[in-house]
This record gives structure tokens, C-alpha cells and sequence, in this order.
């Protein structure tokens, strides 16, 4: 752990005020949602005055574990079923975004009536907004985005207070005014010892040791599920989890039961090597224990922070996702490479140029000599033919 204060010591919260987003960026670790829930809230005093969101139900149902905290069930929102929560001894109501655009959608004017509304993952109801339209043809998440954007313009009785670790597609795409709460520097943060890239996820996985348990972000079902056979095929025990509301790839028994495990324990299922993750769980899940090293298949920044953020502890590798970063499989280290080897090689690899085609040994051999990796070249004796040896 690096840092010492936890959020609620290091965010200058006398800064907030209504009339625009007020944006609290902090790395998993600090302390958001303590302060939220705990904190914020005892500037409310009455039912139905502070309002918590939440970007996904997996979150919700985390957060729902904190005693107090039951579902709503009153005579207003008794429709909406899971995924809405109301924690009595501190007056606050949690629901999904996705639930605030519903009640959005029944009645435009909604929200005006909170003193303050916390946007958890802020970053995730623009995000959502892609993704198009729910089971009835409604565009929740940018249902709520736009009320979201009006309370914070148009209400000055509201404060609106965004908490993410990766504000930036808020700074470009909510279209209110917005300031940053001034944060100390020395707030907690989880460590990371150290960091490698990789360029072929297949063949990260046929490399990682039998004897440790990961945790794997992919952003696709269908490469989660090849994935899952990958390391089946090497002896490791996997498995996927994605989203419960997927209706084209529906999870089995097994797997909601692995997602249940993760939700109510907060800890990888102790039955599997891998546990394999999509943009479902990207935010808002937390898991402790044992994790000897996360993979992200992801170049964005964004993605990154948060996939990292799930495992609330200090962490000791992490793989990054670079598709000009090159391992080299143990197969073709300390032995002589001819051209035909150099070829499969390469093909393995999969470096591309500029254009997306794979190079040739050429480039790579540049490349993995800039990776440090030794390459000695020799001529065979009995033909004269050219070979290279790589070694570290």
C-alpha cells in the first residue's frame, strides 16, 4: 500500500457545491466509497435526500452486503426489484444507473428532490450510453446521462459529485460545467511491483506457471470462452464469468456460481487457477486474497486502471496487453533457428507493421534484440546454412 490517508483525510470536501459536477479522482485503495456512504451522508438528515449510483448490479449487490442496507421495497419504487437498496440509518437510497434512467423515463423530473447525488464510476454511465438500448427499446444509461447533465446545469439545491480513478471521457463528455476536489497527494493507493507486456494472450497463457492463480481480463465472450479451453488444453483449471443479463451466451450453473462466490466472499473461487473477466466486472467488484498476477487485454488507460482496481491489494505482476511486445516462446530459445523456424516464428508472434501485416524475421529480430533478448548468428557446417540462437 502506498500513501497514508484515506480519502475521507485527504479530499477537501469544502470545495463542493452545486451548479456543477464535482469531480473526486482516486485510485481504488483510497477510500471513495467509505467516504460516500459514510461521510457525504451525514450532511443529509431525512429519507429520500442522498442518492448513490452505481454502475452495474454486480456493484450493487456488493455494496447491499454492508449492514443496514435492505431492499427498497416501498410503495414508490417496489417495481423496480433487485438492484435498488435503501440503507435506512444513513438516508441513503443506491440504484444502478441504468435503474435512474427507468424512473427518469416514468417521470422527467426525478432527482430534483436529493441534496446530494453521488455518481460512482462516472465514467461508466457515458460508457453504457454505446451500448445501445435495454430488453424495451430504451437508451437508459444516456436517459440518465441527460438528466444527470440537467440537475447538475439547471438545480441548485442538488450537489452532483462524480468518483472515478479515470475521469477523462467526463471532462470531454458530460455536458456540464465541472471541477476537480482537490485531493492530497499522500491518499492510499494499491502497490504494483512489477509490470510485463505481451503481445499473443494464447501464448502468455500456455507460459504462465501451473503453480499460480490469476485473474484475466478479456473484453469479448467468445475469446473468453476459447481462452477457457487454452487453459484447460494445459492442465489449468478456468473459468468465465460475464454478465447474468447476456441473453446470446447465457452462464451456467457453474459459472453463476463462481460470480456468487466472488460477490459474496470477495475472493477468486479457490476451485480455479484463472478466473477469465469481461467489462461486467471491469468496475465496482471486490476481490482480496490470493492473486499472483492480473492480465489485461486492453491498450486503454481506462480499462486498465479499473481491471487492476478489483483486487484490493497490493499486487505482484501484472501483464499488459502491447501488440508489439514480443515473448518468445520457450520452444524456440537456446536452439538453432533456420529460415523455415524464423518464418513459424514470426507467425506466432504476430508483429504487424503499420498497415497490419505481420513481419518478417527482419524486423523482428530488431525488435527482440530491443526487448534485450541475445541473438547469435551461425552457419551450419555441413551446408553453410544460415541459423540464429536466442537466448536472455
Amino acid at each position: 500500500m502506498i500513501g497514508e490517508k484515506y480519502l475521507s483525510e485527504a479530499v477537501h470536501a469544502e470545495e463542493i457545491k452545486a451548479g456543477q459536477l464535482n469531480l473526486v479522482k482516486a485510485n481504488t485503495g483510497a477510500g471513495k466509497t467509505y467516504w460516500a456512504l459514510n461521510v457525504l451522508a451525514q450532511e443529509v438528515e431525512n429519507r429520500n435526500e442522498m442518492l448513490y449510483l452505481i454502475d452495474t448490479i454486480n456493484g450493487g449487490k456488493q455494496i447491499g452486503k454492508n449492514d443496514g442496507i435492505e431492499a427498497y421495497q416501498t410503495s414508490e419504487l417496489k417495481l423496480l426489484g433487485d438492484g435498488v437498496y435503501f440503507w435506512e440509518e444513513q438516508n441513503i437510497i443506491l440504484m444502478t444507473y441504468a435503474k435512474f434512467g427507468f424512473l427518469v423515463s416514468e417521470n422527467e423530473d426525478y432527482g430534483d428532490t436529493f441534496k446530494i447525488i453521488v455518481c460512482d464510476e462516472i465514467q461508466n454511465v457515458i460508457r453504457f450510453s454505446y451500448f445501445g438500448k435495454d430488453e424495451n427499446e430504451q437508451p437508459l444509461h444516456q436517459i440518465a446521462k441527460n438528466r444527470l447533465e440537467e440537475i447538475t446545469k439547471d438545480n441548485l439545491n442538488t450537489k452532483v459529485i462524480g468518483l472515478s480513478a479515470t475521469p477523462e471521457r467526463v471532462e470531454k463528455e458530460f455536458c456540464a460545467p465541472y471541477q476537480y476536489i482537490t485531493v492530497d497527494e499522500e491518499v492510499r493507493t494499491y502497490e504494483t511491483k512489477r509490470t510485463k507486456y505481451y503481445s499473443n494472450l494464447e501464448l502468455l497463457l500456455k507460459n504462465l506457471p501451473k503453480d499460480k492463480i490469476g485473474l484475466i481480463y478479456v473484453g469479448h465472450v467468445r475469446k473468453m470462452k476459447a481462452l477457457v479451453e487454452v487453459a484447460e488444453q494445459r492442465g489449468l483449471h478456468a473459468i468465465a464469468i460475464w454478465s447474468i443479463r447476456n441473453k446470446e451466451h447465457k452462464m451456467t450453473e457453474e459459472q453463476l456460481a463462481a460470480l456468487h462466490h466472488i460477490l459474496e466472499y470477495e475472493e477468486l473461487p479457490p476451485d480455479y487457477d484463472i478466473v477469465i473477466i469481461n467489462a461486467s466486472s471491469e468496475t465496482s467488484i471486490n476481490i482480496r486474497g490470493r492473486i499472483d498476477y492480473i492480465a489485461i487485454h486492453s491498450t486503454e488507460e481506462e480499462v486498465r486502471t479499473q481491471v487492476r482496481g478489483r483486487y484490493r491489494e497490493d499486487l505482484d505482476l501484472l501483464y499488459l496487453f502491447d501488440s508489439n511486445s514480443l515473448k518468445v516462446p520457450v520452444e524456440f530459445m537456446e536452439r538453432p533457428l533456420f529460415t523455415s523456424d524464423t518464418k513459424e516464428l514470426c507467425g506466432i508472434l504476430q508483429m504487424r507493421d503499420k498497415c497490419g501485416r505481420v513481419v518478417g524475421w527482419t524486423t523482428v529480430r530488431k525488435r527482440l534484440l530491443e526487448e534485450d533478448y541475445i541473438i547469435t548468428k551461425g552457419k551450419r557446417c555441413s551446408d553453410g546454412k544460415i541459423y540464429y540462437v536466442i537466448s536472455m
